[in-house]
């Protein structure tokens, strides 16, 4: 009889912080596998389980040597097996590897896995310590728990189309299918450093749980501030941001859109000097001036940017300081025709077929513990060293002791010292708080900047600024004895900043120190822009605050991998963070597909050049669609429901196969029929038939529906309504000062 398959050590020694813990990936398509592949180049070694019939993600175009690009960026430094989990004796071999492992990822449907054997309670009775992290694509509990998502129906649901697009027109998505998916990849990784974190103090394994609707909502934290605390109801706006005035793109005298912004009223006043209006800073001294005065300031500010070109003004703003960018072509950069900032971004790593190709490289740079990308395998290629007949050694795993009474908050006890303002390090030191840490925020001379944002409340102080701020300490020093240092470089020195050898120092920037730098112009520094609006329009930008969260939520996960590695060795580090390579590592399926022009195909490589997307439109409204999958005759029957016989018939569309790589064509074929119907009917329709869809819904629509209460999204410490956490722990949702 073959000897029981153990946990074969890898050949390879990794350097990152999580160097010697291991990752069971049991996960699918994007969400779960970009997560492990995030622990894998934090040094996690990483076994991805692929079914016999292979990730449905590995056959979506593009492809390089016939291997989809989605896959192969989605599983860097991981190693693969097959096994068919339906199988008794294959399943005994899942069991088998989770008894050696220290965190397991899935994120099937709710339920999926414990109906295979393969869920929480079978796995953590063979190994109590484990930490299993599940995302779904809705939650637990609700009406929709138990329905399936894509990356458009997050969108949908989620307010995230509700907030772009031109002012005073119908919203629009973004054409790029991973900003929601692989945004909620990097919440699941927080979870997943959350729980193991708590596991090494107490001695207890965890259950750990996010989703893509969790993952979208806490993407746009920054807009449903704008609702949830000032009551308002966030609207497209083009280019322009609602926090401040100016942010928007002018077109130049050589026709092309400069972006610029001045997030306080200095740079405000540096911007008028540098353009030769000093009188407009004194029409409009303040910011909340200049947002009520929106039309008026913009106006003037485009005139003026009319009457010269783009290389011209850009001399001007960048020798005063000014945060400006010009919209970069994401395709030039992978010809190595763009811009260098991003080309020095990328690194290389060998294919798993043949030659090599590019991709963004780790979002977070640790000075002791470095991390690095790994190569991508090809499904099965590990599994017979794991199947093979040979006694290897079991895990030598230090024990770990319960200590009674312990809180389940996994940073109680840590302290951490805020120098920040604005957006990133705030909702940084924010998510740190909700796990339990004591943050001391000590803010620059004059404040922080985002206090005089709009829009204002009761207090005076600005929506965004008391949801980012909630259950922090204020201070106006570093108090001693702090575990972790949360700087965003707003005072010359916090660069030479001297910590304890035991304190973690996370430096978080918009693109590197000395380039200033908002949102808007991250987004477009990273190629983002090009994929709302439309090519020769006027520029649009992500309505979510995209890049400043995300670097806050990158900020979150290499401070926790920082003190996993510090519970061994005893020793801090200086981690660093930008929000251009975090908005770049969330495009890392983009960067991948146009990597090699000669095998450009697919969704990614052509979304820049596509119509813009608003949904499927219905009778009292618009919804995002997907055609049934996995049967050519419900189709023709949702169809017929419809009166869209014709439609059935067509050769375009007869087939699945046909009908997934030509989703945008079919979509706007069917708007023809469905603006028949209400959105009830058609979404029930779409249900039965197997289908995927949701409505198109604003912020109110969302908090109002019965699955937004059902997720009990909603953190009121201190009597502010605003969003939670997006994780839960053993059931549990961290809320500011406890658990609820």
């Amino acid at each position: 009889m073959p000897r029981q398959p153990s946990w074969v050590p890898r050949r390879d020694t990794a350097t990152g912080p999580l160097a010697g813990y291991r990752v069971l990936d049991l996960s699918a398509f994007a969400v779960g596998p970009w997560a492990a592949c995030l622990l894998a180049t934090m040094g996690a070694d990483v076994v991805k389980v692929d079914p016999p019939y292979g990730d449905h993600i590995r056959h979506v175009k593009p492809a390089r040597h016939g291997e989809g690009t989605t896959y192969t960026v989605c599983n860097l430094g991981k190693r693969d097996i097959e096994l068919d989990l339906k199988a008794d004796d294959q399943r005994a071999l899942v069991h088998r590897l989770a008894a050696e492992c220290d965190i397991v990822v899935e994120n099937s449907r709710e339920g999926a896995m414990d109906r295979l054997g393969v869920g929480y309670e079978a796995l953590s009775a063979i190994n109590p310590q484990i930490v299993y992290c599940a995302s779904s694509s809705f939650g637990s509990t609700g009406p929709m728990a138990k329905v399936g998502s894509t990356d458009p129906q997050g969108q949908a649901f989620s307010g995230f189309v509700s907030i772009q697009g031109d002012p005073g027109a119908d919203p629009e998505f973004l054409r790029y299918f991973a900003a929601v998916d692989l945004g909620t990849s990097a919440y699941l990784v927080q979870a997943a450093l959350a729980g193991l974190h708590l596991r090494n103090r107490t001695g207890r394994g965890c259950v750990v749980k996010t989703s893509q609707m969790e993952g979208a909502l806490a993407l746009q934290t920054t807009r449903i501030a704008e609702h949830l605390v000032a009551g308002e109801t966030p609207i497209p706006l083009g280019s322009e941001s609602a926090a401040f005035v100016p942010s928007g793109a002018f077109r130049c005298r050589d026709s092309r859109d400069l972006l610029v912004s001045a997030p306080d009223d200095p740079t405000w006043r540096t911007l008028c000097d540098a353009i030769g209006e000093p009188d407009l800073a004194a029409r409009f001294p303040t910011n909340r001036d200049r947002v009520d005065q929106r039309e008026e300031v913009s106006a003037q500010l485009r005139r003026v940017f009319a009457g010269a070109d783009s290389t011209w003004w850009r001399g001007r703003l960048a020798a005063a300081g000014v945060p400006h960018a010009l919209p970069q072509v994401l395709d030039d950069v992978m010809r190595g025709t763009g811009a260098d900032l991003l080309g020095e971004r990328l690194v290389t790593v060998p294919h798993p077929v043949e030659g090599v190709m590019r991709v963004p490289g780790p979002p977070w740079q640790f000075s002791r513990t470095p991390a690095g990308q790994g190569v991508a395998p090809l499904p099965g290629q590990d599994t017979a060293a794991f199947l093979a007949d040979t006694e290897l050694p079991g895990r030598n795993r230090p024990e770990l002791r319960e200590q009674a009474g312990e809180s389940t908050l996994p940073l109680t006890g840590v302290r951490v010292a805020e120098l920040g303002q604005g957006v990133s390090t705030p909702y940084c030191g924010w998510l740190l708080a909700t796990l339990g840490a004591e943050v001391t925020k000590v803010e620059p001379e004059g404040g922080d900047l985002a206090r005089h944002w709009a829009p204002a409340t009761d207090t005076g102080d600005s929506a965004v600024f008391r949801a980012l701020n909630r259950g922090k300490r204020f201070a106006d020093a570093i108090p001693d004895g702090v575990d972790v240092v949360l700087t965003d470089l707003v005072r010359t020195d916090d660069v030479h900043l001297e910590v304890a050898d035991h304190t973690v120092l996370c430096r978080i920037s918009a693109v590197e120190p000395g380039h200033p730098a908002t949102e808007l112009e991250i987004q477009a520094l990273a190629g983002l822009t090009r994929y709302v609006g439309a090519i020769g329009d006027p520029t649009v930008r992500v309505g979510a605050d995209l890049a400043s969260t995300l670097a806050g939520a990158f900020g979150v996960q290499a401070v926790l991998a920082a003190l996993i590695e510090r519970q061994s060795s005893g020793k801090g580090q200086v981690v660093d963070v930008s929000a251009l390579d975090g908005l770049l590592a969330v495009m890392s399926v983009m960067v991948a597909a146009l990597d090699d022009p000669a095998e450009w195909g697919g969704f990614h490589c052509l979304a820049a050049a596509y119509p813009r997307d608003r949904g499927v439109p219905t009778s009292d409204g618009a919804i995002s669609f997907s055609a049934p999958r996995r049967s050519d005759d419900a189709w023709s029957a949702l169809c017929a429901e419809l009166g869209a016989d014709d439609l059935a018939r067509d050769e375009n569309f007869r087939s699945d196969a046909q009908r997934t790589p030509r989703s945008k064509e079919l979509n706007r074929e069917l708007a023809k029929y469905t603006v028949a119907f209400d959105t009830a009917t058609v979404l029930e329709a779409t249900h039965r038939h197997g289908g995927l869809g949701v409505p198109i819904q604003d912020y109110a629509q969302f908090f109002a529906h019965p699955q937004a209460e059902a997720m009990d999204l909603h953190d009121t410490a201190g009597g502010l309504d605003s969003l939670a956490a997006p994780w839960r722990i053993d059931g549990h949702r961290p809320h500011l000062g406890g658990e609820k």
